[in-house]
């Protein structure tokens, strides 16, 4: 049973790890065009997906970038 938790759990991260870095390359080159929009959106997606304390929108774009360099992260997961 704790096994079955602990997939559901690590699988949970991993979707949520995806979508944060997906998001994150989507809003860098929406970025190009619209600046500081693109920031926002990330913060506030960043907000809802991971019930982060980010106090403001940069603290959410350097978060996910550091997640989406993140190679133990990656390692753990078995992601290539």
């Amino acid at each position: 049973m704790t096994a079955s938790k602990n997939a559901v759990a690590i699988r949970r991260c991993y979707l949520q790890y995806n979508a944060m870095v997906q998001s994150y390359h989507k809003l860098v080159s929406i970025g190009a065009w619209y600046g500081s929009v693109s920031v926002r959106a990330l913060h506030d997606s960043s907000k809802r997906m991971l019930n982060t304390s980010l106090k403001t929108p940069y603290e959410a774009l350097i978060f996910v970038k550091n997640l989406s360099e993140d190679s133990f992260v990656m390692t753990v997961l078995n992601v290539s």
